[in-house]
């Protein structure tokens, strides 16, 4: 016989994990089902129903398409006594509750006895809560546990009266939709400035069915920028840009979401502006010196003598100093510009005349 203990209990924890892994073999949307039926719960003579009962399951797993996302999930749970139900007149009381938890997220289908003479409980419903979740390698996580009611022990002479006493049975439906794959990860990205105003021109190659990139930003060594900057061509135009250095990564991105992030780019520099030089003159020297410019690796000078016009920037230095010696006699003046990479920036105002 059943000796009624009046305590809260838990009737059975059953347990069930099912990998769901990824082929390209099946329909773009389908139901991927798995189903425990009529699993016999045992207690031992002289063993409570408080006492947890687990089930031997083996993992099962369900094939579905790469890319698939979960669109619902439909959870169904019954138990149910046999002939042996006359000892405890039918199922006994409490809150049969089916938990389903997957991702950090539950969802539970309950069913409550609270009468004499039920022989069977269950139910189904569907939930939302897993929905836009990626299938494939997902771990859904099954318990069942009965709440609130009273713990019953079996105490008879034959110690088979128990065995068997109850099953239950719960089946996980999971509907899902195939996503089209995600965009290739672009395998480069080269960054370069195209004139003297900073304007800076991004490229990388072409992604085959993208519906756009992109683009994050890493100035000078700040922390990178999240990937806000949208395009949909292969290259992106920055112009008008702050003193300072800048790389680039990018995202190859389509409906199903957005590709892993390219490799950095190099450093491409945006110089600032020399300050005024100054111009003097030593016995038959003529030197020309300025400030440094953080970043730059040659300077470009240009000469205005007399009343003539402004040569190119052809004279190039090294280090922020240039001189003459031996200069016909005359009036001159000199500005400078910062550059790198090929690029000379903007130019500095104009030196003092300078006579010799």
């Amino acid at each position: 016989m059943f000796m009624n203990t009046l305590v809260k209990y838990a009737l059975l924890s059953s347990t069930l994990c099912l990998s769901v892994v990824s082929t390209n073999t099946y329909a773009a949307t389908a139901t991927c089902k798995i189903s425990r039926p009529n699993t016999p719960i045992t207690w031992d003579n002289r063993d409570s129903t408080s006492t947890r009962q687990f089930s031997s399951f083996s993992n099962e797993t369900c094939t579905v398409p790469a890319n698939s996302i979960i669109t619902s999930v439909g959870i169904g749970f019954n138990a149910k006594v046999g002939k042996r139900a006359i000892l405890t007149n039918g199922l006994p009381h409490g809150e049969y509750t089916l938990t389903v938890s997957a991702a950090g997220k539950t969802a539970e289908n309950v069913a409550i006895v609270s009468t004499s003479k039920v022989h069977a409980i269950g139910g189904s419903n569907r939930t939302s809560v897993f929905n836009g979740a990626y299938v494939q390698d997902t771990a859904f996580t099954v318990s069942a546990i009965v709440k609130k009611g009273r713990s019953l022990s079996c105490s008879n002479r034959n110690p088979n009266v128990c065995a068997g006493y109850l099953t239950a049975s719960y089946q996980i439906n999971v509907d899902y939709e195939m996503m089209d794959a995600l965009p290739a990860v672009p395998a480069w990205i080269s960054a370069e400035v195209t004139s003297e105003t900073g304007a800076t021109l991004v490229e990388w190659p072409a992604i085959a069915d993208i519906t756009h990139y992109l683009v994050a930003t890493q100035f000078n060594n700040n922390a990178w920028t999240d990937f806000t900057y949208s395009a949909t061509t292969n290259s992106a135009t920055w112009s008008d840009l702050n003193v300072g250095k800048r790389r680039y990564k990018v995202k190859a991105c389509n409906a199903s979401g957005c590709s892993g992030e390219s490799i950095a780019s190099g450093w491409v520099y945006v110089l600032g502006t020399p300050d005024t030089p100054t111009a003097s003159l030593n016995s038959s020297t003529i030197a020309v010196n300025w400030q440094s410019v953080e970043n730059a690796t040659s300077y470009a000078v240009a000469i205005k003598f007399n009343n003539n016009a402004w040569t190119s920037y052809k004279y190039r230095t090294a280090n922020s100093t240039i001189s003459w010696t031996g200069l016909g006699s005359g009036t001159r003046q000199y500005r400078v510009k910062a550059c790198r990479d090929g690029v000379c920036f903007a130019p500095s105002t104009v030196s003092l005349p300078l006579n010799n």
